[in-house]
């Protein structure tokens, strides 16, 4: 399950603008995996990333090697699926939530690290 509500999460692919995303950086990755950039590479159509809507602005959540591809392929748009999301640390989730997994699985300092934030955000907020 992820981080947003029911009531925000839609299926509904759209093109979307690569010039309206933030700079902000949600991967939890260090680094882009280059064997699944030169895969991406000999790839025409991709899955649609996720875009995270928080206080009218948006960021991307998951989709970093695909919008990479786009960018080297000088498109400006790109399929997506927008999420509205009601705080940050809901999309930070979602970013680990959906990495945790899919392509190269996340490594466990990855892992480690996630959680160690997450703990020090509620521990800011002093609520568990």
């Amino acid at each position: 399950m992820y981080a947003i509500s029911e009531k925000n999460k839609t299926n509904l692919v759209q093109e979307f603008l690569l010039s309206d995303l933030q700079k902000d950086n949600f991967n939890p990755r260090k680094e882009l995996i280059a064997k699944n950039l030169e895969k991406l590479r000999m790839s025409e159509v991709f899955a649609p990333v996720i875009v995270g809507k928080y206080k009218d602005k948006f960021f991307l959540v998951d989709g970093y090697h695909r919008k990479t591809i786009v960018e080297e392929r000088a498109k400006n748009t790109i399929d997506a699926i927008i999420y509205e999301y009601e705080n940050e640390w809901a999309m930070k989730t979602d970013a680990y939530s959906f990495n945790i997994n899919h392509g190269e699985r996340l490594t466990d300092e990855e892992i480690g690290t996630g959680i160690f934030n997450k703990y020090n955000y509620y521990a800011e907020l002093g609520t568990p």
